[in-house]
């Protein structure tokens, strides 16, 4: 696959600028040219970028960095990234059933975990590092792309099949959530288990999935009013910030939460107490009351 130097940015969130310093100054990557003559990044060099971008957030400097080789690069991103915690067991079994295509067995010991201890702590501390694992052995080419897609769909499907089970009409319709994202990689995961845990606190819940357009939702509120707002910010998507200030700007008569897991807005945007930017904080979108 070809990606543009404006991909690599979004996919990595490193700027275009940055990228051709690194390429002039330490020859991180060569950019090919296709036969139209324009300069393409292949699918190893967006791997590197995204282990670049693991160590510049552990405090790795690029000159640092530019002197590992690419074997010494994946062990030091494998290093960095280990997740040490009391369900590190858990992960790796889930983790290991999932990359083999074992959907059965998958399916089975994450229910059984949920039953364990609860949908939230599941989520937080068990599939979201599981999903970091499978990021980061993806990049460091230790499992191949077949093995990430599966293993992102297959923890989507459980968490859908959970949302049948648990579908109730006995919702509290006076005080209802429009959800809805900007990007469509981990979004539409994030999307389904905030929907399932919102349904299991009995809120009513309309999800619309990947939306870019103001005047969508609008529409969507102009032929049913929802009293709360749940943006899903979509991984190293920076220029999606002019559109969550408009919907912050105009939806005056709702609460606005925009989930921001990966610290997309960092401090650019305004109303920070109901910006989300930890799954563990879910409970701060429960309780509100109608913008007076």
């Amino acid at each position: 696959m070809e990606y543009q130097i404006n991909n690599i940015e979004q996919l990595t969130g490193i700027k275009t600028h940055t990228i051709r310093i690194w390429e002039k100054r330490h020859k991180i990557v060569s950019p090919r040219r296709n036969e139209s003559n324009i300069r393409y990044y292949s699918e190893d060099d967006l791997k590197i970028f995204l282990m670049i971008a693991v160590l510049s957030k552990k405090g790795y400097k690029i000159s640092e960095i530019a002197k590992l080789s690419n074997n010494d690069l994946k062990n030091t991103v494998l290093f960095e990234s280990k997740f040490f915690s009391e369900y590190e067991t858990h992960i790796s079994i889930l983790f290991d059933t999932i990359v083999s295509f074992n959907q059965s067995d998958f399916s089975s010991f994450l229910i059984k975990i949920i039953i364990q201890f609860g949908l939230e702590i599941t989520f937080c501390e068990i599939i979201l590092p599981l999903i970091e694992k499978v990021k980061i052995y993806w990049q460091t080419s230790k499992i191949n792309k077949a093995q990430q897609n599966y293993s992102y769909n297959t923890i989507n499907h459980t968490i859908i099949v959970l949302f049948g089970k648990l579908h109730t009409t006995n919702t509290d319709s006076k005080n209802s959530y429009l959800i809805l994202s900007t990007n469509n990689f981990y979004d539409n995961l994030f999307q389904n288990y905030i929907s399932l845990f919102l349904l299991k606190h009995k809120k009513a819940t309309i999800n619309i999935g990947v939306c870019n357009s103001y005047n969508q939702i609008v529409s969507v509120v102009e032929q049913k009013y929802f009293e709360n707002i749940i943006v899903i910010l979509g991984e190293n998507d920076p220029k999606i910030i002019p559109f969550v200030k408009k919907i912050q700007e105009n939806f005056i008569k709702q609460n606005v939460f925009m989930i921001d897991y990966f610290d997309i807005l960092k401090k650019k945007s305004t109303n920070d107490n109901k910006i989300i930017k930890n799954f563990k904080n879910l409970n701060l979108i429960l309780n509100t009351n109608p913008v007076s």
